[in-house]
């Protein structure tokens, strides 16, 4: 819990993403509750996160007038969640899983530094992962208890999940790679104990999350749908579907062996060991099953469903920053920390079948060096190749190890792989701790001290610096908002631009606000937020602006 509140203003840990999403989306993410708290009127320009996460926002509000807007009030949502969702973790694994396996996924998930440091962020991703958990665990609760003995109950519990699974939904729509763990899991086991629907769990479950659903259809979704079929169409177009069939092929081979946004290689290099137990245990899957309960093994199908289906999406589409994998962590981490109880047996059953051995070993050999060399140049490349290839080899013409599973058993116990994930996770939780920077809460503080009280602050970096502060900001996205008669929204109002500077200046400001954005209407300069440099520029209205209202573009 300490890490997580350690320096809860300071920025965010660079090294965590390669996405400039650590400056700009935590002031995206609660525009719409910032708007009601400080302004009176949630709607206050044309960018509306609210209705991507209408529980989310609720909650947000209600926190932002008990607490007031700030850095603090906003990431301590997240604090929240992803402590709760430890906890849910843990209790789930231990009624159906064993002592064993839920202390490691407790372990794994609440020290785990991507998870831990997302847990510290204002972002839609770990509340919604924290749902997600909430479900697993109510099924697990609902497996616990024997349909024959008080089948009340257990359908209380199937109803449960299905309404946190609702509710996750409702305040991060991808999450919806869940659906078929959370539905078809019961609908599965139904079939399998061949029951009629109503002594089933498929119904409860569905009945739970019915009237969240269709409230949210009802009230929600129908009275806006036209501005958010419009947002629907900007995210699935410009950012998630591919463009074509080679870009499909591009995002999955990208997924499993790119470099530097992939998927595999930022679990690898970030989550290596409970990535690689997680592909160990996948890979040993019917060993692993027969170690299990009926319950477990139910419990761990559901995440290991709900992991599969993220990591299938999340390669499919063409934009899966690394925040997104937050909402597969607490699944993730329910196989590492069971195939982590098993290493023993999972290490024999892999070491004694050619196929998997040599797969799994090929593929961590592909990460561990491409974490170093890279892709690039043609020597780093055949180094890389040569050293898969040899690994490759070497897995599939070694001497069968069948007969000796027992010595094979003793090769890899539980605490050494532990110690090695202490050794690497604990070199991360190292460097954040020792390069830990005040840049952004600077910045805030500065914007506040020096610019007019009734400044109204454009750009898309505007809403990350004003966490704090009291300005009014409007999100400037080409395509999806802002972008056409913007400083129309407030004409008669001191306007200043806050944008990625230096050799990042954005391209559209310098192509349709050439005068706003040009060095001599600079205010200030900030040499690294996080890791981005960013300028203040006068806008129409500002004090000595050389451009007034009159002679800006209106349109982009």
């Amino acid at each position: 819990m300490l890490l997580r509140l350690v320096a809860l203003r300071a920025d965010s840990y660079a090294h965590l993403s390669w996405s400039a999403a650590l400056l700009t989306d935590e002031g995206f993410y609660i525009h719409n509750a910032r708007n009601l708290v400080l302004f009176g009127h949630a709607t206050t320009d044309r960018f509306n996160n609210a209705l991507l996460m209408p529980t989310l926002n609720i909650l947000q509000i209600a926190v932002f007038r008990l607490f007031g807007v700030s850095d603090v009030s906003a990431r301590m949502i997240s604090v929240f969640f992803g402590l709760v969702s430890i906890a849910l973790i843990v209790d789930g694994a231990r009624r159906v899983l064993g002592s064993r396996p839920a202390l490691f996924a407790g372990l794994l998930l609440g020290l785990d530094h991507v998870y831990l440091l997302y847990n510290r962020m204002a972002l839609m991703d770990t509340p919604a992962a924290c749902m997600l958990a909430a479900s697993w665990w109510s099924l697990c609760r609902g497996l616990a208890v024997a349909p024959s003995t008080v089948p009340t109950r257990r359908r209380f519990w199937m109803a449960l999940g299905g309404c946190c699974f609702a509710l996750a939904f409702t305040s991060r729509g991808l999450v919806l790679f869940a659906a078929p763990a959370v539905f078809g899991i019961p609908l599965l086991l139904d079939r399998r104990r061949k029951v009629a629907w109503r002594h089933g769990d498929a119904i409860p479950t569905a009945v739970g999350a019915a009237p969240i659903l269709l409230g949210y259809l009802l009230f929600w979704y129908l009275p806006n749908r036209a501005e958010m079929q419009r947002i629907d169409h900007y995210y699935m177009v410009h950012q998630l579907l591919p463009r074509s069939l080679a870009h499909l092929w591009h995002n999955l081979v990208h997924a499993i062996v790119g470099d530097h946004r992939g998927m595999s290689p930022y679990l690898f290099r970030h989550s290596t060991i409970p990535f690689a137990l997680c592909l160990a245990a996948l890979f040993s899957w019917p060993a692993l099953r027969e170690r299990l309960r009926p319950a477990g093994r139910t419990a761990l199908a559901s995440a290991a469903a709900a992991m599969l289906c993220a990591w299938l999406m999340l390669a499919f589409i063409s934009y899966s920053p690394d925040r997104y994998y937050i909402l597969f962590y607490p699944a993730m981490m329910v196989i590492a920390g069971t195939a982590l109880a098993e290493a023993r047996h999972l290490t024999a059953w892999v070491l004694a079948h050619r196929q998997q051995r040599t797969l799994f070993g090929a593929f961590c050999t592909f990460h561990l060096f491409e974490a170093f060399l890279h892709h690039g140049n043609r020597i780093t490349d055949a180094v890389l190749y040569s050293a898969v290839a040899g690994v490759a080899a070497l897995c599939w013409f070694a001497p069968e190890v069948g007969a000796r599973l027992e010595a094979g058993a003793r090769i890899v116990p539980p605490a050494m792989i532990l110690a090695i994930w202490f050794a690497s996770n604990g070199l991360w939780l190292g460097d954040w701790l020792t390069h830990i920077t005040w840049h952004r809460l600077a910045a805030d503080n500065w914007l506040a001290r020096h610019l007019p009280a009734n400044t109204v602050l454009y750009g898309d970096v505007a809403p990350g610096l004003c966490l704090n502060n009291g300005f009014k900001v409007v999100t400037v996205q080409p395509g999806l908002c802002n972008s056409r008669r913007l400083f129309h929204l407030y004409p008669n109002d001191p306007a200043a631009v806050l944008i990625l500077d230096g050799s990042w200046k954005e391209l559209w400001w310098r192509r349709h606000q050439p005068q706003v954005v040009s060095d001599s209407n600079r205010i200030m300069f900030f040499p690294k937020i996080v890791r981005y440099p960013v300028g203040l520029y006068k806008g129409p209205n500002y004090p000595g602006a050389s451009t007034p209202f009159g002679a800006v573009g209106h349109t982009g």
